[in-house]
């Protein structure tokens, strides 16, 4: 007999209130993994002294030998984030660092479908090989600004859809969705529009409440709706 518990939620519910007025600004906070940065060394250290006045405020406790201090170069949640950029860990990898990922592992991924014949042909060793190819060439993302535009560019092709979220020519995270049988069958058009939908859902978080400019290839989506 299973238990349920909600207890993971109900936790990163406490974390969000405790440091609402902080997150996103000075603070990222993943369950019990709490990230604080600042552009400069007494900042750093104001920073800090809130965070740490927080936990004692509401008798939360840190345990000593699994905190860093003052490093210009952290371990995050299998990011490592440095000097404005994130990148990917060397022992990991994920599709937000690999431009059109989606489209690329497609032919793969369709493999692991149901009723699909296992064949693996000179075709999808070089998809293999094209894979792997972008996974070690996955590029160092940069941090948003949220004081200036940022900009999702997207694009569509025969098997996948993929998106940008970038600000001033930077990535800051790409977003790719091989497409099923009957998405296959849309127009360009209307793939395009749908990876304008994914990618501003994706990235709901960075958008919303801000104006964010959105950069297609077909002038014409613009009358899609009417």
């Amino acid at each position: 007999m299973g238990c349920y518990t909600n207890a993971p939620s109900s936790f990163q519910a406490l974390m969000n209130a405790l440091f609402k007025r902080l997150i996103r600004k000075s603070v990222l906070v993943f369950f019990d993994d709490i990230l604080v940065y600042s552009s400069s060394w007494d900042e750093h250290l104001s920073h800090l002294q809130e965070v740490l006045q927080v936990l004692r405020s509401d008798k939360l406790f840190a345990k000593m030998s699994k905190c860093c201090f003052g490093s210009s170069k952290v371990e995050y949640l299998s990011h490592i984030i440095q000097q404005g950029t994130v990148s990917i860990d060397a022992s990991k990898y994920y599709r937000r660092f690999i431009k059109n990922y989606g489209g690329i592992a497609k032919p793969l991924t369709v493999l692991l479908n149901k009723n699909v014949v296992w064949k693996w042909n000179t075709d999808t060793q070089a998809d293999f090989e094209k894979l792997k190819q972008a996974v070690c060439q996955a590029p160092v993302l940069t941090l948003p600004n949220f004081q200036e535009q940022l900009c999702v560019d997207v694009d569509a092709g025969g098997q996948g859809v993929g998106a940008v979220l970038q600000q001033k020519g930077r990535p800051i995270a790409y977003f790719s969705k091989g497409l099923g049988v009957r998405c296959q069958a849309l127009s360009i058009y209307e793939k395009e529009m749908l990876v304008v939908l994914l990618a501003v859902k994706k990235w709901h978080s960075y958008l919303v409440e801000r104006l964010f400019l959105i950069r297609i290839d077909h002038q014409s989506l613009r009358f899609l709706s009417d």
